[in-house]
């Protein structure tokens, strides 16, 4: 070694490499620390002050505004860092001219020592007077940043607040959105440009983008945009508090939920704040301790009723819902919207179908229960496939709400041109080119169209904790994470193989465990005395190896749970027993559109309903059942998920209508189910139910339909679709 360096010694004394590496080593160390300094300032949110410093900009700025960040970057990097590394430069012309490469050529063009001297002198005396400058300007703030603190803890309360009584009425239309889930009111208030005061209007968009993010599941993203609305209002606001707990609860970071919960003042406290109390050490059914006084006293509310009647549906996989069991009308239809998702994956599509209708007839405005309905046209097991009536809703939604990203993803099942930017539409594309195996998938422009936070399929199960199909799609090994995200997922599945919700271990576990293992461990043991003549230490030996495997057994137990979001031991155990008994975990053996509709346990906040998913170890908060028994309760549903036509899977081909006509059957048919008054309100080209007996020339009605050509093309019916044909099936399924 000692000779190689030897060797290269030469490379010391040449004027470039010296040059070079004093250079860099200077402006490196520069920048590093100007990096850090910026660093500090985004995640602080804080002003940096020395005596008599300067402002660049307030704390929710930098929190809030874009422009403002890269006013900052451009001032720290362009200006500081620019302006010491050109000094640096000169300097070293000036002091080690031998040494800076080209020196005698800018030395023959003028460029001489009193030359280098004049412009650094000028450099630093221009820079000196603008420092002096702002330096005095900024005087009169020094008292202000003086008593100002450094902020790792948005959360925490401080001085400045922003007065947000001029914006009461954004504040009123936000909320109002929310708690009819206009998804897409949100997102247009989002990109309004509003007059008045602009720090009250940044504060509003943030909410909405707040509860925006918290509605679709993209809990990371509302946990930033909730520290960010807390940054602005000084640490008030309990609505911020609240969503994020619920973001950290989302993301199985029960402990840091229970901090902020816990943290808030007795005195502030409402109804959902000792509710979310509660449902924090419900979802910890080894930890958690519920206060019975407070269970008592909200045992009405519509969370704590709807959390009660979806563990008694989760004891035996149940999917039937009324949907009218609370109180709260948007948790009534988001669990009845759960609902058709449970029963299209357990093939009872003419049940999926009568609730669809039922939520769009009660509150025809929601887009979830419009999607509902599309998806349960597609599906066509209640009645023959209607893809021009799905269409017809869908081009309904697009009119309606075109800023909603479940539009976009029910665009792409139909077949039509939608954007990929949002993660609902890109699971859709994903799911549908997921490989038989369900281990590899094929780099789609679905992976390239959403934006930088899931570009990557991996970080898909982070941006949504509590959606399934994102852990499903992200990689081959999501299983136990789609399990932490959602145990319903393969609730039809676990069925259909007789196993009940548990986590406790199997009569096999037990036998190989207790029965084969230990009475082996004891014969090693036994059979090592005998072979050393030394009987009591092959005694002790199989008494060791046997306490080795209780210990081992009992430190797999307190690792199960211990409660995490990826890689959460009991629900790696639970995937691996679904695998044994051939559990499918493919995303595209699914129902088309699964993730839309499909949710865990509702929560209510001033409101607004979130979904904060289902972990698979809340089955602990059940009775147990024994395997004979649940087989037995399950037999007749059992029976016909299996001779049942499953729901559709995949996306419909492009533009396809334009190579199909209208159906005669098709024609009026949202009209005869949802009733003329309610058809035309949400499908305005949706035809009117024609006569009985009536042809089927006529009647496309849509633009994209071609139904309404009249040009004699003979219309293409679909095999086993009429009278005849459906009775044919009935009579093959009877033998």
């Amino acid at each position: 070694m000692q000779e190689l360096i030897d060797r290269f010694q030469w490379l010391k004394g040449l004027p470039v490499i010296l040059a070079t590496f004093l250079t860099m080593n200077i402006a490196i160390v520069g920048l590093a620390f100007i990096f850090e300094l910026i660093r500090n300032l985004f995640i602080g949110g804080q002003t940096f002050s020395g005596v008599g410093g300067v402002t660049l900009a307030t704390p929710h700025e930098i929190r809030a505004e874009k422009t403002v960040q890269a006013r900052l970057l451009y001032f720290s990097f362009a200006g500081f860092s620019g302006y010491t590394v050109l000094l640096l430069v000169l300097v070293c012309y000036k002091e080690f001219s031998s040494l800076m490469p080209y020196a005698g050529e800018l030395e023959g063009r003028g460029f001489t020592e009193p030359v280098i001297l004049l412009a650094t002198w000028s450099f630093i005396a221009v820079g000196q007077a603008v420092f002096l400058v702002t330096w005095l300007l900024s005087m009169p703030r020094l008292k202000v940043l003086r008593e100002l603190d450094f902020d790792l803890s948005p959360e925490e309360r401080r001085g400045e607040v922003i007065d947000s009584g001029a914006g009461d009425w954004m504040k009123n239309l936000i909320h109002e959105a929310a708690r009819r889930e206009d998804i897409n009111g949100l997102r247009l208030f989002q990109t309004e440009s509003l007059a008045g005061d602009q720090a009250v209007v940044r504060m509003e968009k943030t909410r909405a983008r707040m509860i925006e993010r918290a509605m679709r599941g993209l809990w990371p993203q509302a946990m930033s945009e909730s520290r960010s609305l807390l940054a602005q209002q000084g640490g008030e606001g309990l609505e911020a508090r609240l969503i994020l707990a619920i973001s950290y609860i989302a993301t199985r970071r029960l402990d840091a939920a229970k901090q902020i919960l816990y943290g808030i003042d007795e005195e502030e406290r409402d109804d959902d704040t000792e509710v979310l109390m509660m449902i924090t050490e419900f979802l910890d059914p080894w930890r958690g301790e519920v206060d019975v006084d407070l269970r008592k006293k909200h045992l009405k509310n519509p969370t704590v009723v709807h959390l009660g009647l979806l563990m008694k549906r989760l004891a035996v996989w149940e999917a039937g819902d009324s949907g009218k069991d609370t109180e709260a009308e948007i948790m009534d239809l988001r669990s009845r919207l759960s609902a058709i998702a449970m029963l299209r994956l357990q093939r009872r599509g003419i049940e999926a179908l009568e609730l669809a209708i039922g939520a769009v007839k009660d509150n025809p405005n929601h887009v979830g229960g419009r999607i509902a309905l599309a998806l349960c046209l597609l599906d066509g097991i209640a009645m023959p496939e209607d893809r021009f009536s799905a269409l017809d809703l869908y081009r309904g939604l697009a009119r309606d709400a075109q800023a909603d990203p479940r539009v976009h993803a029910l665009g792409v099942i139909i077949g039509e041109e939608a954007s990929l930017k949002d993660l609902e539409a890109a699971l859709v594309q994903s799911s549908s080119e997921m490989s038989g195996s369900g281990k590899s998938k094929k780099k789609s422009e679905s992976a390239k169209a959403v934006g930088d936070g899931v570009s990557d399929d991996l970080e898909w199960m982070d941006e949504a904790p509590v959606n399934p199909v994102a852990a499903l799609c992200a990689s081959g090994e999501g299983s136990d994470e789609a399990l932490a995200a959602n145990l319903l997922i393969i609730g039809h599945q676990a069925m259909d193989r007789g196993l009940p919700p548990t986590l406790r271990r199997t009569d096999r576990e037990y036998l190989i465990h207790y029965y084969i293992l230990m009475p082996l461990w004891a014969a090693l043991g036994i059979g090592l005395g005998f072979a050393i003549d030394k009987i009591t230490i092959g005694v002790a030996m199989g008494l060791l190896l046997i306490l080795g495997h209780i210990l081992i057994m009992r430190i797999q137990r307190s690792q199960e749970k211990n409660i995490t979001h990826r890689d959460q031991m009991a629900m790696v155990n639970l995937a691996k027993r679904m695998r044994r008994n051939k559990v499918n975990f493919n995303p595209s053996a699914l129902p088309v559109g699964t993730h839309l509709l499909l949710s865990g346990l509702l929560i209510s906040v001033q409101g607004v309903t979130y979904d904060i998913g289902l972990p698979g170890w809340m089955v602990e908060n059940i009775p147990s059942t024994r395997q004979k028994d649940f087989i037995e309760h399950v037999a007749e549903r059992r029976r016909g998920y299996r001779t049942a036509k499953p729901a559709r899977s995949r996306i419909l081909e492009k533009k396809w209508w334009e190579k199909r006509e209208r159906m005669s059957d098709s024609e009026g048919a949202l009209a005869r189910l949802l009733g003329t008054d309610i058809a035309s309100a949400i499908c305005p080209s949706e035809a009117k139910p024609s006569p009985a007996g009536s042809g089927g020339k006529g009647g496309g009605g849509d633009k994209g339909g071609s139904g309404g050509s009249g040009k004699g093309r003979r219309v293409v019916r679909r095999k086993g679709s009429g009278e005849g044909g459906r009775r044919r099936a009935v009579r093959r399924k009877r033998k």
